[in-house]
């Protein structure tokens, strides 16, 4: 991390200097110099939050075995097996439990993570079902598909921050087909209380990255619900999951416009 920091200040650097060269008022010029200074300090905080984050998780899936367990979760299964397969669309997909999970009842999944390690246990996964999917290792925020291209899309504890989490909803329904799917289910508010009584039970621990039923509501509203409700649920996923919790489920089809 140390390195990459280096080269990223070094650069800053370089650009600040350049710009400065062309600046001949000396009171201009060291207002400037703070300005550049605090949006430089300011982007080195984002990329390095970015990065400890990315190690957490590529160090959980280092771990031997699987974090949440090969099985797929619940409510997807019983939920995506109801549809006709088609193309399927898999963020935050982790150790590739749900995706290869589809694989193997027909869809044709492309999955994405951030990290390269849950890349390479779910290639694995899928090796061992027999299966193949499409594993992508980005983030929703740099990723891009044309529009309309999904049957369906599977959010499973797919959790953003807070700031984001509505802005990539709506990335993602641009992906979808007119009469596509959304399967959803992630922690809801009032799942702080159970990760305080349990912190096996796993989860977020701040409140603006989970999510109400008013939320998926809003940034699903061109949507047939065909089921949303919160949840009291007694998770049973690998070693990360396991206790009762409380969770949003939702199932929806986008809306299809004869305009």
């Amino acid at each position: 991390m140390n390195n990459s920091k280096n080269e990223i200040e070094k650069e800053y650097i370089y650009r600040i200097n350049l710009a400065l060269k062309f600046i001949d008022k000396p009171e201009l010029s060291n207002i400037l110099r703070v300005i550049f200074a605090s949006i430089n300090g300011i982007t080195m905080s984002i990329i390095i939050k970015k990065k400890v984050m990315l190690q957490k998780w590529d160090d959980r899936y280092k771990e031997k075995g699987f974090a949440y367990g090969k099985e797929p979760n619940v409510f997807f299964k019983k939920w995506l097996s109801k549809f006709k397969p088609g193309t399927l669309l898999m963020p935050a997909d982790g150790e590739g439990r749900n995706g290869v999970f589809a694989a193997q009842i027909g869809w044709k999944v492309t999955s994405f993570d951030q990290s390269i390690e849950a890349q390479s246990k779910a290639l694995q996964l899928a090796k061992e079902c027999k299966v193949s999917l499409e594993y992508l290792v980005d983030d929703l925020e740099h990723l891009e598909f044309k529009n309309e291209t999904f049957d369906a899309i599977g959010l499973i504890y797919a959790h953003f921050s807070g700031d984001k989490k509505s802005m990539f909803h709506q990335k993602l329904d641009s992906y979808l087909k007119p009469g596509g799917i959304v399967v959803f289910e992630a922690f809801s508010k009032k799942h702080l209380h159970y990760n305080t009584i349990n912190p096996k039970v796993g989860g977020p621990k701040k409140i603006d990255v989970l999510f109400s039923k008013e939320e998926i509501i809003k940034d699903f509203k061109n949507y047939e619900i065909t089921f949303l409700e919160e949840e009291e649920v007694l998770l049973n996923e690998g070693k990360y999951h396991i206790g009762k919790g409380s969770v949003i489920r939702f199932v929806g089809r986008k809306k299809v416009s004869y305009t």
